[in-house]
């Protein structure tokens, strides 16, 4: 949605007067143009930073980056197709790693927002690892 703003000139005068701009000429307007400064140039991009010890071989053999993520839309899906609720089953999943329980909590928060429209939200609470949560079921 486009919002649009109209302002008419007394508001636009107003806007302007702490700017020093005003509707009235405080001096008169200069006939000669006013001299042009000079733009400065913009400076030169810094060269990355290269390790004249590492060969390019060395460079070429380092590895990428292994970014460790958890995929919250297949945990979703496995959840989807469980009868558990869905505390339960986030905090049994299997993540393949070591995860702590702040961690787990955390994706059960994550998914119960993300997926809202696809769960079953209950009247009913539990309480497990000092939290006490509404039992969410798959649709």
């Amino acid at each position: 949605m486009k919002a649009r703003v109209y302002l008419s000139l007394g508001a636009l005068l107003l806007f302007l007067a702490p700017l020093g701009c005003s509707d009235k000429a405080e001096s008169p307007a200069p006939e000669a143009p006013p001299e042009e400064q000079p733009t400065p140039e913009p400076e030169p991009e810094k060269p990355e930073f290269v390790d004249a010890n590492k060969s390019m071989e060395e460079y070429m053999k380092t590895e990428g980056e292994v970014l460790d993520q958890i995929n919250l839309q297949e945990i979703y899906n496995a959840f989807s197709a469980s009868s558990s609720h869905l505390f339960k089953y986030v905090m049994s999943y299997n993540y393949h790693k070591q995860l702590s329980t702040d961690d787990r909590i955390l994706f059960f928060c994550q998914i119960a927002s993300q997926y809202a429209e696809g769960l079953n939200f209950t009247d009913k609470y539990e309480t497990s690892y000092d939290v006490e949560y509404p039992l969410i079921y798959s649709k």
